[in-house]
């Protein structure tokens, strides 16, 4: 006679196929995009090793353990031990279009502008031209011309909406509040 359990497994023969397999692609779709941007588009090496593969670790990483926790909850609820957690990753077609029409053209734009690879690379570009990195600026949506400020103070602006008659984006003002 067989033993049903209640407890839901946690692991079976073909998550590991599984892991393996998602995995490998997974390398295969950051492998070509970190060759096409560093070789193709000139993009710094250090910008895509040490920020865009990191935080797509991280997204993927929390994204599977969202699904995990989804799928323990489902297993419970319907008393079902047949759930599993959808794997997560990275889309290939949206990786492809996303480094071709979207990255490494505007990159290749921004150098053709004038930015340095200094500018690049500063993680506190704002920061170095006399702002705080909360400011807002207004530019053509075309790119030509210079930015202008807007409003400048230390409260973080989080852009909400755009005002009815699409002229203007509407924004949060949250104050920064420092210990005393």
């Amino acid at each position: 006679m067989y033993h049903f359990s209640n407890k839901y497994k946690w692991f079976a023969l073909g998550d590991l196929n599984g892991f393996f397999g998602l995995m490998f692609d997974n390398l295969t779709v950051l492998s070509f995009l970190a060759g096409t941007l560093v070789f193709v588009f000139k993009f710094p090496a250090d910008i895509v090793y040490t920020k865009m593969f990191p935080g797509t670790a991280f997204g993927v990483l929390v994204g599977d353990l969202v699904y995990t926790w989804m799928a323990f909850r489902l297993a419970k609820r319907t008393g079902s031990h047949a759930v599993t957690a959808m794997p997560l990753g990275l889309d290939t077609p949206s990786t492809i279009g996303m480094v071709l029409v979207v990255l490494g053209p505007a990159f290749v734009a921004l150098k053709s502008e004038g930015m340095t690879e200094r500018d690049a690379r500063d993680d506190d570009l704002a920061h170095r031209h006399g702002h705080d990195g909360h400011d807002l600026f207004l530019k053509p949506s075309s790119g030509a011309g210079a930015e202008e400020l807007v409003s400048a103070s230390s409260s973080t602006k989080i852009p909400t909406d755009w005002s009815l008659d699409g002229r203007f984006v509407r924004s949060y003002f949250s104050s920064r509040r420092t210990p005393s």
